[in-house]
């Protein structure tokens, strides 16, 4: 039997703590009872944590509404003590079954003869289907069935074959085989399975190979090794412009002016604005003069032209929780930085257009249409539209009806932000808000929302919420809908400081239905902006509630979604081999699913320099993902 008081107990701390404190206390009882702490008494550490975490579960639902002393006292049921959530499932638990079953009966069959050639390619071909290439690595890199791996079209129609052929490939390129990967792959062309999945993986090894330089002299491979992959690429079908570059820059270096000639012309013909082709270019006279040292723009020209000079999130930050405006608008003009430091001051330039959106300012305004009309980058034109909208006039209006977006979401985007721009000073509007019941507002701005007019929506709400005391019945309700909006507008910054604040105190039903929008935005942040020590807080609630849905849901597809948008956050929060333990399981567990992904993605895994609150924080959700929610989606599935 349990009290709410008991499972303090179990947390070791009052119930007077504060969100914070109950929040710390709870991860440091994960890594008091961590499994892998010691090799004794693991089953009884396991069954500490799952207690751990359903207590922390329930005392979050308890804390989020009002209780006095007398409370504490409550009797739990242990029927309460479990989750209750479920939800129709989006995954063919049949398909997953017999492709797990398939692998067993083939292993089987193999085991009893080892020797049998087809039967080795049945398993191989079972284990990519069932997720369970760590089984068989030593049969994928076995010489004599690479050289058998045309006998896969003797059980096989060319479809499944010709995705056999290139799964094998990609796994053997992971391991450093390529040219057992080119092996395989050379296979399939001549069986006429010239897909463009097969040629694009010859392309990405012929590339590699031809590009390679070793790591421990820094020597690139000769010209002929390079023109005999290049040209390989060529035949393939894919004729670049910077491949033909590459094969003039090779053929010079061989001293064959003639070749290197044919193939830059070439290179122009396919791209007149040929870039990075300046010195192969002038060396064989295809420009004839250097540019004089007064056509250039020296380093001195430029405010900042070195990498340390770009600001930091952290700096950033700092500024405008200070008002520091001046000194925001100052490094938000792109023509002030040399273009060999431009690329990395993009995440810079996202984070100081959102922090300028605050500053309802003339000069705010300004910076942001200087930023808008140097086009850096599409992303931080969609942030400083958002943020001229909130902050611009008539002037700034005009300047984005001119503005003429390349794809569809940039259009409309910049539709809402102009709606939005437009209702700020709408005076018909404005007069109608000064008149108008709260009821009214929230009717209209429901009203508008439903017919995607979420410019004028947002107004309306912005209006209303200001005037609205937090006693008012529907004031989270009017949070929680002008969030969406600003979501709807990609202002995902002003979505979590509305709903930040409060979610801890929203009814059950409301709460879980914001918190996955929640956990979405602040990943948004996370991948515009990157890793901050200063946002720890935000990145773990996003997290945790990914977690949680996974623990209370008894749908496997919840909890394969779950798991697969936590290895995007865990790349980007630098967390490698929880990432790569996450994607072997969903590959063991749900193969043949849109959850698994085709490659490892290591190349995706950032080097972020996390805080110690951040590292103790995914040491107790490593632990809480291994012990509780692997062992449910198994159960499950």
């Amino acid at each position: 039997m349990k009290t709410i008081e008991s499972l303090y107990t179990l947390l070791d701390v009052p119930p007077t703590c504060s969100d914070d404190e109950f929040r710390q206390a709870y991860f440091h009882a994960l890594l008091k009872h961590q499994p892998d702490k010691e090799h004794f008494g693991i089953q009884e550490k396991i069954d500490k944590t799952q207690e751990i975490v359903l207590a922390y579960t329930k005392l979050q639902e308890y804390r989020r509404e009002e209780h006095d002393e007398s409370d504490l006292q409550s009797i739990i049921d242990d029927e309460e003590f479990t989750t209750d959530y479920s939800f129709e499932s989006r995954i063919n638990l049949d398909d997953i079954a017999e492709r797990k079953s398939t692998f067993r009966q083939n292993w089987g069959k193999f085991k009893e003869n080892p020797s049998d050639t087809i039967g080795a390619l049945r398993l191989i071909n079972s284990a990519f289907r069932a997720g369970q290439l760590n089984a068989i690595e030593d049969l994928l890199i076995n010489p004599i069935l690479i050289d058998s791996a045309t006998q896969l079209l003797s059980f096989l129609d060319e479809e499944n074959a010709g995705n056999i052929y290139l799964e094998w490939a990609k796994f053997l390129r992971e391991k450093s085989r390529s040219k057992e990967s080119f092996q395989i792959l050379e296979i399939a062309l001549p069986l006429g399975l010239k897909w463009p999945a097969i040629t694009e993986e010859l392309r990405t090894l012929h590339y590699s190979w031809a590009q390679y330089v070793d790591p421990t002299t820094g020597i690139k491979t000769t010209p002929l090794v390079r023109i005999k992959h290049f040209n390989q690429i060529i035949k393939l079908g894919f004729k670049y412009d910077y491949i033909y570059k590459f094969l003039a820059e090779a053929y010079f270096e061989l001293g064959d002016i003639e070749q290197a000639r044919d193939h830059l012309k070439q290179a122009y013909l396919v791209n007149p604005d040929l870039a990075g082709a300046i010195k192969i270019s002038r060396a064989l006279g295809f420009l004839q003069t250097e540019p004089s040292k007064s056509d250039k723009k020296s380093s001195s020209q430029y405010k900042w032209s070195h990498p340390h000079q770009v600001l930091t999130a952290t700096q950033i930050y700092e500024w405008a929780q200070t008002e520091n405006w001046s000194a925001l608008i100052e490094y938000a003009d792109p023509n002030q930085y040399s273009p060999r430091i431009l690329s990395k001051a993009r995440k810079a330039f996202d984070q100081i257009a959102d922090s300028l959106g605050k500053y309802n300012d003339p000069k705010s305004a300004e910076a942001l249409i200087r930023l808008i009309s140097a086009s850096c980058y599409w992303d931080v034109n969609i942030t400083a539209i958002n943020a001229l909208s909130k902050v611009g006039d008539e002037k700034s209006y005009n300047f984005l009806a001119q503005q003429t977006p390349t794809n569809d979401y940039g259009k409309i985007h910049l539709r809402i932000c102009l709606s939005y721009l437009k209702a700020r000073f709408d005076k018909e509007l404005l007069s109608y808000l000064a008149t108008a019941s709260k009821d009214d507002l929230l009717a209209q701005a429901k009203k508008n929302y439903r017919g995607k007019k979420y410019g004028r929506t947002r107004v309306i709400l912005e209006y209303l919420l200001n005037i609205a005391e937090p006693t008012f019945s529907a004031y989270y309700e009017i949070k929680i809908l002008l969030a969406l909006c600003c979501a709807k507008m990609s202002d995902v910054n002003s979505s979590i400081e509305l709903i930040l604040p409060i979610v801890s105190k929203l009814p059950k039903e409301l709460r879980n239905e914001i918190s996955p929008d929640l956990s979405s935005w602040i990943y948004n942040i996370l991948m515009s902006h990157g890793y901050y020590s200063i946002k720890d807080g935000q990145y773990q609630l996003g997290l945790e509630i990914l977690l949680e849905g996974s623990i209370k849901t008894k749908n496997p597809s919840l909890i394969l979604d779950n798991l697969y948008t936590i290895t995007r956050w865990l790349e980007l929060l630098g967390v490698s081999d929880l990432t790569q333990w996450i994607r072997q399981l969903i590959g063991i567990e749900a193969p043949g699913t849109g959850y698994v992904d085709a490659h490892n993605r290591i190349n995706y895994i950032q080097e972020v320099d996390l805080s110690e609150n951040m590292k103790d924080f995914l040491m107790s959700f490593d632990n809480q993902i291994k012990i509780i929610v692997a062992p449910k989606l198994k159960e499950l599935i």
